[in-house]
């Protein structure tokens, strides 16, 4: 979002000047819950579907001489549906109080108490993670801020009612290999400064010529590195019907004098066809984060 005013600033005085702004301002110590439904399902020869619905408390502490800003993210329930794996509540809710550092909307950084994410991963997954580290901390960021993340995409933002603002950048290919080069677009939708709420509108999908191209790569190397290894000629023959799509949008409204995403609606689709087999998985987040409390 970041990126967006400065497109805003550089490229258009008019935006600049009319844009409505919408920065997160908490004090510090502000305390508040953040609830998220996720629902999911992969498709292909493992399909399974599953929802989750977690509830977490959040702490935010105000940057400092010589460190970030911090939020600190408290885990309270975690709850599946009948028809869920009951396993999914604990795979996919960290329980550890865990602090990160955050940006100026709230967007998760690093982590902070690094050894007792560790050791709380370590034991959901049951085995040593030496050598592994920097894995067994992305998955542990992700079962504990990935709604924070969600809620951050729309927070922060200046924007033109009714002007889409788009933009370019880089997403991890969820099947391997390369970055997959994505386009972004925010849209402010209403703002209404008497209620205090406004929406912005985020959409963001991959070039599905250039994500072919990048699945491509991605799997004629593994299969080129497979035991046995394939041909060339058996390689080309294999993958020459690749495509995939991979787009995610979000819906936030957003409490005018806080800044925060109080309700986000998400929706995520990454698919891959292959040797005439399509899977891959959609993800529908509900977000709700209350105000701060009143300290």
């Amino acid at each position: 979002m970041r990126r967006l005013i400065v497109a805003a600033m550089l490229f258009g005085t008019p935006c600049a000047v009319q844009a409505e702004s919408l920065p997160v301002r908490l004090k510090d110590g502000a305390t508040w819950t953040i609830t998220a439904t996720h629902v999911g399902e992969a498709t292909g020869p493992r399909a399974l579907k599953w929802n989750l619905t977690t509830v977490k408390r959040l702490v935010w502490s105000a940057p400092q001489r010589g460190r970030n800003a911090r939020l600190t993210v408290i885990p309270v329930s975690a709850t599946v549906s009948a028809d869920s794996p009951p396993e999914l509540a604990r795979a996919r809710s960290l329980a550890v109080s865990a602090t990160l550092e955050v940006d100026e909307v709230l967007t998760p950084g690093a982590l902070v108490n690094v050894d007792a994410v560790r050791a709380a991963f370590q034991e959901v997954l049951g085995r040593d993670i030496r050598g592994s580290e920097a894995l067994a901390d992305a998955a542990a960021k992700a079962m504990i801020a990935t709604e924070v993340g969600w809620a951050a995409r729309g927070q922060g933002g200046e924007l033109d009612p009714g002007k889409t603002v788009e933009s370019d950048g880089e997403v991890e290919n969820p099947f391997g290999g390369a970055p997959i080069k994505v386009r972004d677009n925010y849209r402010l939708e209403s703002y209404d400064r008497t209620a205090g709420r406004a929406v912005i509108v985020w959409r963001q999908s991959a070039d599905s010529a250039a994500f072919a191209r990048d699945l491509v790569a991605g799997l004629e190397a593994r299969m080129k590195s497979a035991t046995p290894g394939l041909k060339p000629d058996e390689v080309q023959a294999a993958l020459k019907d690749v495509s995939g799509n991979l787009e995610s949008t979000c819906r936030h409204e957003i409490d005018i004098p806080t800044g925060l995403a109080v309700k986000v609606d998400c929706r995520r689709i990454n698919t891959i066809t292959f040797q005439g087999e399509t899977r891959g998985s959609t993800d529908t987040w509900t977000i709700t984060q209350t105000l701060p409390e009143p300290r």
